[in-house]
């Protein structure tokens, strides 16, 4: 079983105040997200492929995101 440091990751600021480490896995991509209060508006949810969406951070946080199947055009 393989263990992934995501300390170690390169950052990457997808959006403004909204900073991911990314991993993959054969079939998965892996977000490791840190946020700052109001970095982006929406709601929160289990979103299919291809569909808009977004997110406002009330206040600063970390989420983790998987995506099915994998994304490798992210990080």
């Amino acid at each position: 079983m393989p263990f992934v440091d995501t300390n170690s990751l390169r950052v990457i600021e997808r959006l403004p105040g909204c900073f991911g480490r990314y991993f993959h896995s054969s079939s998965m991509t892996f977000a490791h997200y840190e946020f700052t209060r109001g970095a982006r508006s929406g709601m929160v949810a289990i979103v299919p492929a291809g569909v808009g969406h977004s997110v406002k951070a009330l206040i600063d946080g970390r989420a983790i995101i998987v995506d099915h199947p994998s994304r490798p055009d992210f990080g």
